[in-house]
């Protein structure tokens, strides 16, 4: 059965193990190259359209004749994606831990942006009325303390609003988690949903060409063993070296603590953190520990991160809790990493002191 959908986007909606198949199948030809005179340069190939293009993604795959004009993105990432190439959503979701946002589309001057979430008691109805070409999100949120039915229901039926791409495969540890890249796989994605691949790919050039100048500008950093730690209720949150933010303090030059050897109480659902006890964080033996946390107005865990071999012989850092920059490398995007990463260097260069 033939579908119309909205404006001149269409979708094809297949199975993941249908792509496989597809794969197999021959590759388009890829364009002639331009024929040059006898004596002339020598010939170059003509670019290939931006559209119409298929993108592919954890759900099937989607295909665009031509690049939407309203985009809502469902998700930080996915916002600030679109935000990092120069275009503002006709709404977004998923919330955003930063200012990034709101200064990139203050500067875009699209105005306001409007937010539309079930956690804020938004439906469907709600993404209808901004009538949107596509619709771009993260993988589905579960959050806690709350029955998440109405909320999965949204996320679930949001193809009845609009063809709807879901994070790449590339961009995923697995199909309900997303990997340590997944920030840098959505910039691209969101590159060719709207034509601008190569802009996407400059950007992250550019991000890290940053961090290679800031590993130059500070051999303190290099080779020292590094790990982060977040007080959470009854223990301690320790990021494990398969997350974005271990990536980013290896790209400083450091070297991210080895994961195999901690003693831990339990793992978080998606492999990424370990909850340490105070008696685990005694242990913790690194040259510098980052802690996400008030050691003023919550010093409880201070005292055991304090003595552990860290306290005695290495540097603690206290970025304190909620500090921007530090959150702009915790959770990376597009937006915040290019945003964060001059203060967050600069803090932690201090905390470390000259070589």
């Amino acid at each position: 059965m033939s579908t119309a959908l909205r404006r001149t986007v269409s979708i094809a909606a297949v199975g993941v193990t249908a792509l496989m198949l597809l794969g197999a199948c021959s590759p388009p030809a890829e364009p002639e190259p331009t024929a040059a005179p006898a004596g002339g340069p020598a010939p170059t190939e003509t670019a290939a359209p931006a559209f119409p293009t298929t993108v592919v993604h954890s759900e099937g795959e989607t295909t665009l004749e031509e690049a939407p004009e309203h985009i809502f993105t469902f998700g930080a990432e996915q916002t600030d994606s679109l935000l990092a190439l120069g275009i503002g959503p006709v709404a977004s979701g998923g919330g955003s831990l930063g200012p990034w946002q709101e200064e990139a589309i203050g500067s875009l001057g699209v105005g306001v942006v409007p937010t539309i979430d079930p956690l804020d008691g938004d439906t469907l109805a709600d993404a209808e009325a901004v009538s949107p070409d596509v619709i771009v999100t993260a993988l589905p949120f579960h959050p806690f303390d709350m029955d998440p039915t109405s909320w999965l229901a949204f996320y679930n039926d949001l193809p009845e609003v609009a063809p709807t791409i879901r994070p790449a495969l590339s961009a995923l540890d697995s199909p309900s988690f997303s990997s340590s890249n997944s920030w840098r796989e959505t910039l691209l994605q969101m590159g060719q949903i709207v034509g601008h691949v190569p802009e996407a790919e400059a950007h992250l050039a550019s991000i890290d060409d940053s961090l290679a100048a800031h590993a130059v500008a500070h051999p303190e950093f290099a080779g020292k063993t590094i790990a982060v730690i977040s007080p959470q209720g009854g223990s301690v949150a320790y990021s494990k070296s398969n997350t974005a933010v271990a990536a980013l303090l290896e790209q400083l030059g450091f070297t991210y603590a080895d994961d195999s050897t901690v003693a831990y109480n339990s793992e978080s659902y998606n492999g990424k953190v370990y909850y340490l006890w105070a008696d685990d964080v005694e242990q913790l033996d690194t040259d510098v520990l980052i802690y996400i946390g008030d050691p003023v107005g919550a010093p409880y865990w201070v005292t055991f991160v304090e003595a552990s071999a860290t306290g005695a012989d290495g540097v603690i850092h206290y970025p304190g809790f909620l500090d921007e920059p530090t959150l702009g490398m915790i959770a990376p995007t597009a937006l915040s990493v290019p945003w964060a990463v001059d203060a967050f260097v600069a803090d932690l260069a201090a905390s470390i002191g000259a070589p």
